[in-house]
C-alpha cells in the first residue's frame, strides 16, 4: 500500500502540516526538519499529492464550507439557504468556487476539513456557526490556512478580540432589544421557543431573553420557556404546550421566524388572536415572515450579506496574506408588522 502523509510525519516524528509545508517548499520550516522529512519521504516513496502541488501555483480556487452540522441539521435551518447564497455569489464573484462538506458528527468534519487542507484541495474555508467545546477553529488556527467565521465562537469575550476573520451579528443584543421592545409595550410574561443551546449563536440569544426580562424585575416562568427543533412538528408540540398553559404568556418570542410560523398556527387552531390575546415575534426575518396571517414582526438578520461578506473576507485572506484580521459586525433591526400589540386592556 502507498505511503501516506500521516506516515511520513510519524517517520520523521513531525506534524503532518509539517509535512505539508516541506513538500510544498515553504519558508518556515527548519533546516533540520526540512532533511529529516525529506529522508523519511525517499525512505518510504512517498509521493505528494499533485492536488497539493497544484495549490502552490494557486491553479486551485476552491473554498470549503464548514456547517458545524449534519447534513440533515443543516439543510433543515433556513439561516443556511440565505447564507449560502450570498457566500456562493460572493466567491463567484471572486473566481472561487464552494466546496460544502456535510459531516456525520464533528469529529469527522475537523477530520475532514483538515485532509483538505494538508492535500491541497482547497485555498481556504468559512466556517458557518461554531458550538460548544468547538475544537475545528483552534486546529484552522494551527494550520494558518486563511479562513472566516460566520458568527460568533464559544466562550470568546470580546468579538474584535479573535485571532481570525469573522463576520456575524451581535444575536445577544438584538434579542436583548426585541424582548425589550415586548416589555415596552406593556407585556410581562413572555414566553420564548428557542434552538439547541449547543451551538454559540442559540446560547446568546437565549441570554439575550434571560437578561432583558431578568433586568426589567420579571421572573422567567419555566412552563414559558421551551426547545424547538427546525422541524415543523417539533415547533407545533412546543408551542402547543406553551399556549396550553393555565397562564400562558401574553407574548412569545421565537429564536426563528419558522417557530413564530408555528405558533401562529397553533394559536389559531386554539382560537387564539393575534396579536389581541396573544402577540408573537420572530427572528431573522425570512420570507415567510410576510406571507403568514397576520405578517411577523421580526428582527432582520443581514443573512445574504453574512455569506457575501464572509466570502470576500477569505479571498482577501488568501490573497493578501499579511493583511490583519477583520472582525465585522452587521447592524440588525426590528421590522414591526401585524403580529406585535399591547396585551389586552392596554393601549
Amino acid at each position: 500500500m502507498a505511503a501516506t502523509i500521516k506516515d511520513v510525519a510519524q517517520a520523521a516524528h513531525v506534524s503532518i502540516s509539517t509535512v505539508s509545508r516541506v513538500t510544498n517548499n515553504a519558508p518556515n520550516v527548519s533546516p533540520e526538519i526540512r532533511r529529516r522529512v525529506l529522508r523519511s519521504i525517499k525512505k518510504l516513496g512517498y509521493t505528494p499529492s499533485v492536488i497539493a502541488k497544484s495549490l502552490a501555483v494557486r491553479s486551485l480556487r476552491n473554498i470549503a464550507v464548514l456547517m458545524g452540522r449534519t447534513k440533515d441539521q443543516a439543510f433543515d435551518n433556513p439561516d443556511f439557504m440565505r447564507i449560502l447564497e450570498g457566500l456562493s455569489t460572493g466567491l463567484n464573484k471572486h473566481g472561487f468556487n464552494p466546496l460544502l462538506c456535510t459531516n456525520v458528527n464533528p469529529q469527522e468534519e475537523m477530520e475532514h476539513c483538515m485532509n483538505l487542507i494538508l492535500t491541497g484541495a482547497i485555498q481556504g474555508a468559512v466556517v458557518i456557526g461554531s458550538y460548544r467545546n468547538d475544537h475545528l477553529l483552534e486546529r484552522l488556527v494551527e494550520t494558518r490556512a486563511p479562513f472566516v467565521l460566520i458568527g460568533f465562537p464559544s466562550g470568546q469575550p470580546d468579538v474584535h478580540s479573535m485571532p481570525y476573520n469573522s463576520v456575524g451579528t451581535d444575536d445577544y443584543a438584538d434579542c436583548y432589544e426585541a424582548v425589550r421592545y415586548l416589555i415596552g409595550l406593556g407585556h410581562r410574561r413572555i414566553g420564548m421557543l428557542y434552538s439547541s443551546l449547543d451551538y454559540t449563536v442559540n446560547r446568546m440569544r437565549y441570554q439575550g431573553y434571560l437578561d432583558a426580562v431578568s433586568d426589567h424585575g420579571l421572573k422567567v416562568e419555566p412552563h414559558f420557556v421551551f426547545e424547538a427543533k427546525y422541524a415543523q412538528e417539533s415547533s407545533r408540540e412546543a408551542a402547543t404546550h406553551l399556549l396550553s398553559h393555565p397562564c400562558r404568556p401574553t407574548a412569545v418570542f421565537c429564536m426563528d421566524d419558522y417557530k413564530a410560523a408555528s405558533v401562529l398556527a397553533v394559536a389559531t387552531e386554539m382560537q387564539l388572536r393575534v396579536p389581541q390575546d396573544i402577540s408573537v415575534m420572530g427572528h431573522n426575518d425570512y420570507d415567510i415572515a410576510t406571507l403568514t396571517y397576520p405578517a411577523l414582526t421580526t428582527v432582520h438578520v443581514p443573512l445574504f450579506h453574512l455569506g457575501s461578506s464572509a466570502a470576500d473576507l477569505v479571498v482577501q485572506a488568501i490573497t493578501n496574506p499579511g493583511e490583519p484580521n477583520k472582525n465585522i459586525l452587521l447592524p440588525t433591526h426590528i421590522v414591526k408588522r401585524g403580529s406585535v400589540a399591547p396585551p389586552s386592556g392596554q393601549t
